[in-house]
């Protein structure tokens, strides 16, 4: 994962350069990578970077499109990207880098706003126009990444995590209805509403841009309404085909790929897909496992998780969760979650 930072001031105000080199230095953990800023006038954007795609140090962010027009910072991965590359490429597009990130510049350079339902993937992402002066953010369709801001007439602060933004001076207030909804019905995510009174969450398919100094928040995606299957007949094998392909697209990576086994259905699909995938294209890399493991045999899966490793000629590595690794950890989990979590 990788982190992004930013800050608008309405007022015209110069962006501080030292509070938003801070709010990467806060989320250093997010990307050890590499980290930088941009800074124009009253606008400024941030990012810190673990590298997956390209892991040269051109390929840090944040970037700019060949012309300079455009400055990217991004956190995600789209899985899609080599075949949006490469019509970009016939669109007469240049690239400087090999990775996701200035695929997803240069569709939006091409398409706009509307680049999003071209991607495949999961993201959030800020890009600043030089010419127009415009700030541009987006979230993915499912909000598998995150992204928060605080607003005010002055200005507006984004960010990957809220111990960003709290790093800029914002009050921290708690949110009591958010932590009625929490206590009473367990209810998270529920709405843009965070734990923080004055921070919002950009909910999932939601973007916001900044235009001559008007902020506008809105929905770019919702959920299709389909009431029927379409296609009984080929159900299970169209199932499959959906299923292989999404694995196919997410092992598209410069470092070595795992994947979480509990022995339950899901995750003995994905590896056994993933074992077919690497065999018939002739990798010869070793998938590696990784499972949490009980005593107690009423809760531990190890029986199901062997019967795939035999299937897949897997690494395993088996963790133990306990008692006491939960109480050394519990303060560093609830400095990185920033809100309560179910």
């Amino acid at each position: 994962m990788c982190g992004i930072s930013g800050i608008f001031n309405f007022d015209g105000a110069p962006v501080n350069e030292a509070q938003l080199r801070e709010m990467n230095r806060v989320i250093h953990h997010r990307g050890p990578d590499g980290d930088g800023i941009y800074i124009e006038g009253n606008a400024g954007i941030g990012s810190t970077r673990l590298a997956i795609i390209d892991l040269r140090e051109i390929a840090n962010m944040p970037i700019y499109d060949t012309e300079n027009r455009y400055v990217i910072v991004y956190n995600g991965e789209i899985f899609n990207y080599v075949e949006l590359r490469n019509e970009l490429l016939q669109k007469g597009h240049k690239f400087n880098t090999g990775s996701d990130t200035e695929v997803v510049l240069n569709a939006y350079k091409q398409w706009g706003e509307d680049c999003l339902h071209r991607l495949n993937g999961m993201w959030a992402f800020a890009i600043w126009d030089k010419t127009e002066k415009t700030l541009f953010c987006s979230r993915d369709r499912y909000g598998i990444k995150p992204l928060y801001f605080y607003k005010d007439d002055n200005k507006l602060i984004f960010g990957s995590e809220i111990k960003q933004i709290l790093s800029c001076g914002v009050d921290k207030t708690v949110n009591d209805e958010t932590i009625y909804d929490y206590l009473v019905f367990h209810f998270i995510d529920h709405t843009e509403n965070t734990f923080f009174k004055n921070i919002t969450k950009v909910q999932a398919g939601h973007k916001f841009t900044i235009k001559n100094n008007e902020f506008k928040l809105s929905r770019w995606y919702n959920l299709p309404e389909v009431n029927y299957i379409r296609d009984e007949k080929n159900l299970y094998s169209d199932l499959y085909d959906l299923l292989y392909d999404s694995v196919r697209l997410r092992l598209r990576s410069d470092v070595e790929v795992g994947s979480c086994l509990s022995g339950g259905l899901d995750s003995s699909a994905i590896v056994c897909i993933m074992h077919e995938i690497l065999h018939n294209e002739g990798k010869p890399e070793i998938q590696k496992t990784f499972t949490a493991c009980y005593d107690d045999p009423l809760i531990d899966e190890r029986p199901y998780v062997e019967e795939v490793i035999k299937q897949t000629n897997s690494t395993k590595y088996y963790l133990f969760p306990d008692v006491q690794g939960f109480r050394s950890d519990i303060d560093k989990m609830t400095y990185h979650q920033d809100e309560p979590y179910t």
